[in-house]
């Protein structure tokens, strides 16, 4: 590795640091009722998702796929950004709700479902909820 390569690698590594730092009190998030709610659904969904998961997402869509009928209905709670809805909807044709106690996180959904390209011009729908509130209790559901 040259030397300008190293510097670089420690740059990142220090502007990494200063911002867990930074952030480390605060980037847990906050209790609401039903859960805890991320503060900084950006720095999330930039860290987490775009630099992290995305190979991941997109193993876990088409397993998801495989495993469900054309155009069955897909309920995921706690989509955060929506990449795995986005994923689903778009290139398996899956009926995609997401849902995510985070308005934040919806409304950051949403943005990245216009912006993403791909697949058969599907979209996900978002909502804010607790799926403990959701009305299940009558209805079981059923997992296969």
């Amino acid at each position: 590795m040259t030397r300008r390569a190293r510097v670089s690698v420690m740059l990142v590594g220090a502007a990494v640091a200063v911002l867990v730092a930074r952030h480390a009190s605060s980037a847990m998030g906050r209790r609401v009722p039903g859960g805890i709610v991320i503060r900084h659904a950006g720095l999330y969904d930039a860290l987490g998702h775009r630099l992290l998961l995305g190979s991941l997402f997109r193993q876990i869509a088409a397993d998801i796929a495989e495993a469900t009928p054309p155009g069955a209905r897909v309920l995921e709670i706690g989509c955060g950004p929506g990449r795995l809805s986005i994923l689903l909807a778009r290139k398996h044709g899956l009926d995609v709700t997401g849902m995510d106690l985070d308005p934040a996180m919806i409304e950051r959904a949403l943005a990245n479902a216009k912006r993403a390209g791909n697949g058969d011009g599907r979209a996900p729908s978002f909502v804010v909820g607790d799926v403990a509130s959701l009305p299940y209790a009558t209805h079981p559901l059923t997992w296969s």
